[in-house]
């Protein structure tokens, strides 16, 4: 089993001159945690995930270190979380894309896949090595049915 079995052909995408704004109107409208974002000629640059964008809501503080777990100290209300995603609303897409997301070809096989979902990604573009351009997407979900037939 391949990953050009399960993937979703030309899924939604964003362009890299997007908005966060339109990013996330276009994860609640699709219903996805994960977005592929291509340039002008539908060659793919990267993801745009909910992690990228709670990024952008917390405080820079926050943001600077991973070695910061308890966050009680901070006294945050909505209106601050939400002032700061605002402030970044305007920003292009490609200001949060995250670069490091393995590429799968259509020929990646299930098993490769489903250790990268293991690893947390729930979104994995499937990219033609040559053109750069994406072909489709495999998703957890996507996956999980496949495995779940017939259980």
């Amino acid at each position: 089993m391949d990953c050009q079995t399960m993937m979703t052909a030309s899924p939604h995408a964003l362009r890299g001159t997007d908005t966060v704004r339109a990013a996330i109107n276009a994860m609640l409208e699709h219903r996805v945690s994960a977005l592929p974002v291509l340039d002008g000629e539908g060659r793919y640059l990267g993801v745009v995930s909910v992690p990228g964008l709670f990024g952008l809501a917390l405080p820079r503080v926050v943001r600077a270190t991973t070695a910061m777990r308890d966050l009680a100290f901070l006294h945050e209300a909505l209106p601050d979380i939400k002032r700061r995603l605002a402030e970044n609303a305007d920003a292009p897409v490609t200001a949060i894309l995250q670069v490091d997301a393995p590429l799968l070809k259509a020929d990646t096989s299930l098993i490769e896949a489903m250790l990268y979902f293991y690893r947390g990604h729930s979104m994995l573009p499937v990219v033609d090595p040559v053109s750069k351009k994406l072909l489709g997407v495999v998703t957890r979900v996507a996956a999980l049915k496949l495995l779940a037939e017939r259980l």
